[in-house]
């Protein structure tokens, strides 16, 4: 996992989690230690274990 994490560090990313009120967060994972991810959103940052990750993409860019 943390070779999948470090891949998409500091990347707009989408994170699908398994107990979730919202099918996905959109943000970037800011760093990784010990099984936890640290994640920034636009609502501010917050700590996710990695266990309950069941997908991570990156978020597509818009081109204009």
């Amino acid at each position: 996992m943390e070779e999948i994490i470090k891949k998409f560090m500091n990347k707009p990313v989408i994170l699908t989690l398994i107990e979730s009120d919202t099918l996905s967060n959109e943000g970037e994972i800011t760093s990784y230690s010990d099984g936890w991810i640290t994640f920034s959103t636009k609502t501010g940052e917050q700590a996710i274990n990695c266990d309950y990750i069941v997908k991570v993409r990156e978020k597509p860019i818009k081109k204009k």
